[in-house]
């Protein structure tokens, strides 16, 4: 997918483009830190990095004017293998705007857009960019280094990772410079120009409604933040600076607690990227948490074990698991507690084995755990129902659906999860008219639930939007 987008103007504006100033100087100097709005991708493009960006972090070819993902630099088997993203952080958000009068800015502001907006601006247009930023996503890692990227050849061609990227709306439109009231001057507003004037080139969101609370309609990616690919591997982490002493040594109290302090803020940052799916960090904050404070090792064994098996080592997760499982009792037995049978072997590994299932991951789930892709897949049906796309419902739904049928999920918690997510979809997709494929989904919804009887009377008792429709 080239950020470039499609040929918004045609191949001949292209190529009118390339003869230009902007052309002919493709964005020369690109930086070790890029800030890009992304505003001439089209709905595919939008799509398609968010799909990618809900996986793993997203790397890029960047050169000049010119940027595409590199769709290869990733690790089928194990989601987050060089990285992952932070659940987005939503707020209120604001709402701003600039034009593009020349092609001297058009390089500077809308650098991606040079080859398909150029075609654009001439003596009696210019553009302006309003847009709505509603939130941000980070990537779990602030650098990512060669050395990580060396072993896989599909990534040979990178040049920049996302660090992160920012959600709205937006709309790009073209502006005559004929008939403005008040000048060129300041941002855009709508106040003494005809509709005549102002012609939409994307558009993407509403900003319409950005303002609104939990508004899903301000979700779109558009701007992106690019850093460069470290040279070399990623420098042995140090520990963090204490707090300054008169004189250390008569301290150590103090210089314990201190070092202890600092572990605890590292290891909180290790479970956040737990819980964003980036295992190998989570092991290498572990790591540096434990050279800090080596007398809590053991008690950051539970979390050692589950960040171990989302970053594929699945066997030592378990092993380290049961480790920390036994400790645990042992403390109980010696405390006094407990009841007889309480931390068997057997139930140790039982626990271990559950453990196993919700962490790590698997083919049917995509290099996710299958409990971990049900729960991702289930939020991106809430979202589309709270937006009211049905056939985004359908496709997410389906997607759940053959994934639990590749790989059912154990009776229980697993079960009801699965099937609380299926049930999401057949409403979403019954209420847009979507019926044939709601009584699909809803079937197999039953089938989890363990219900023994008549379908169709099921569907069309308490699926008040489909009623007796096929």
């Amino acid at each position: 997918m080239a950020a470039c987008g499609g040929a918004a103007g045609g191949d001949d504006a292209a190529s009118l483009m390339a003869e230009t100033t902007a052309g002919q100087q493709r964005c020369v100097g690109v930086g070790d830190e890029e800030k890009l709005f992304v505003v001439d991708w089209d709905a595919t493009d939008a799509s398609t990095f968010q799909a990618r960006a809900d996986r793993d972090v997203v790397f890029v070819h960047y050169e000049g004017c010119s940027m595409r993902i590199v769709e290869g630099c990733s690790d089928g088997s194990l989601a987050g293998r060089y990285g992952s993203y932070r659940t987005p952080v939503f707020t209120s958000g604001a709402r701003d705007a600039f034009t593009v009068s020349t092609e001297d800015e058009l390089r500077t502001k809308l650098p991606l857009g040079v080859a398909t907006l150029g075609a654009e601006l001439s003596a009696e247009r210019r553009l302006e960019l309003s847009y709505h930023v509603a939130g941000t996503a980070l990537a779990t890692r602030d650098e990512v280094y060669a050395s990580e990227l060396a072993t896989n050849p599909r990534c040979a061609d990178v040049t920049h990772v996302v660090v992160a990227y920012n959600l709205g709306a937006y709309r790009l439109a073209t502006l005559d410079r004929t008939g403005e009231a008040g000048g060129f001057e300041g941002t855009v507003t709508a106040a003494g120009r005809s509709a005549k004037e102002r012609r939409a080139v994307r558009e993407a969101g509403d900003l319409g409604t950005c303002a609104e609370v939990d508004n899903h309609a301000c979700r779109v990616p558009i701007r992106l933040t690019l850093r460069s690919i470290k040279p070399g591997a990623p420098p042995v982490a140090t520990p963090a600076p204490q707090l300054p002493l008169a004189n250390p040594q008569d301290d150590p109290n103090l210089k314990a607690a201190t070092a202890m302090m600092s572990a605890v803020s590292i290891e909180a940052q290790a479970r956040q990227k737990l819980v964003a799916h980036d295992g190998a960090g989570c092991l290498a904050d572990l790591a540096q948490a434990d050279r800090l404070d080596p007398q809590g090792k053991a008690r950051r064994l539970p979390l050692r074990a589950q960040c171990e098996m989302r970053a594929g080592d699945c066997e030592t997760g378990k092993e380290h698991f049961r480790q920390a499982r036994r400790a645990f009792y042992r403390r109980i037995t010696q405390a006094g507690g407990g009841v007889p049978g309480m931390g068997s072997e057997a139930a140790i590994t039982a626990e271990a084995e559950q453990m196993a299932a919700e962490q790590c991951a698997t083919e049917a789930g995509g290099g996710r755990s299958v409990m971990n892709a049900t729960l991702s897949l289930t939020q991106k049906i809430m979202a589309a129902s709270m937006q009211g796309d049905a056939d985004a419902c359908v496709t997410h739904g389906d997607a759940l659906s053959a994934m639990l049928k590749a790989s059912p999920p154990a009776q229980g918690p697993p079960s009801v999860q699965a099937a609380g997510g299926l049930g999401l979809a057949v409403d979403c997709a019954a209420k847009g008219g979507r019926c044939a494929e709601a009584k699909t989904l809803y079937a197999h919804k039953l089938q989890l639930m363990g219900f023994g009887g008549d379908v169709d009377d099921a569907f069309a008792l308490n699926v008040e939007a489909c009623g007796t429709k096929p």
